[in-house]
């Protein structure tokens, strides 16, 4: 657990915040809360990493482009992470992380933003 968690803060490794967003294909929730914290991520200066837990690199950034996933937003597929980084994020599912000074202060899932309207930012 300790490399996961090491590969998640070295993500947001500095003073800011940041949010990495963990995402499915065919999970249009997890999809949604995606582009919506990419807009209002960037819009106030946040970094922010958006991970497709499927494997192609093609499909993340196919996905992200018709989803309209804010311009700036650092794509990645999980083929590009770690191999237990990659099984541990499965392993979770879609979830969304906001990192602090670096280190991983909270974590939400897509049902929890989307229907108990929980503020990330």
């Amino acid at each position: 657990m300790e490399g996961f968690h090491d590969t998640l803060n070295a993500l947001g490794g500095g003073p800011e915040t940041t949010v990495i967003v963990t995402w499915r294909t065919d999970d249009g929730l997890s999809r949604a809360i995606n582009a919506m914290l990419s807009h209002r991520s960037l819009a106030r200066g946040v970094t922010v990493y958006s991970i497709c837990l499927d494997d192609s690199d093609d499909d993340a950034l196919l996905y992200a482009k018709a989803d309209n996933v804010a311009m700036g937003t650092r794509i990645l597929a999980a083929s590009q992470l770690g191999r237990s980084v990659r099984r541990q994020l499965m392993r979770r599912g879609p979830q969304v992380f906001k990192l602090s000074s670096g280190l991983v202060s909270e974590v939400y899932s897509p049902d929890r933003i989307w229907l108990d309207g929980v503020s990330v930012l």
